[in-house]
């Protein structure tokens, strides 16, 4: 029922025109793009996202440059690094004239431990030895 109403409805708002009026003419051609402005564009944007990238690059070396051993930050030193396996690390950390071991793996950081002068001294011995 419903759909007799609406075919009806949309039956007698259309006018119904003759076999002539129903001719198709399409809209006329657009003008083509401009081969210069094209390849102005495609140049452009090439060093663009060149210079995006080398930009990236070169902010990305910067930051693992901050991170080697020998390098201070504020009162803080990165001495050393030694890794137990692919999930595990112990660093040397020297704040303010104080030794400290730092131990992290997947999760972050596990263990923060002050290194102790009588820790080194038994240390030299064992390599001694």
């Amino acid at each position: 029922m419903r759909r007799w109403l609406i075919l009806g409805l949309f039956a007698i708002s259309s006018p119904v025109r003759a076999a002539g009026e129903l001719a198709y003419t399409p809209p006329p051609m657009p003008e083509p793009p401009s081969v210069d402005a094209m390849l102005f564009r495609l140049f452009v944007w090439t060093g663009v996202l060149l210079v995006l990238c080398l930009g990236l690059f070169w902010f990305s070396r910067r930051l693992q440059r901050s991170a080697k051993p020998g390098m201070k930050s504020g009162g803080m030193e990165y001495i050393a690094s030694v890794p137990l396996n692919r999930k595990c690390a112990l660093h040397v950390i020297e704040a303010n004239g104080q030794k400290i071991v730092v131990a992290t793996d997947l999760g972050g950081i596990r263990e923060m431990l002050p290194l102790t002068d009588s820790f080194a001294t038994v240390l030299q011995h064992a390599e001694e030895n």
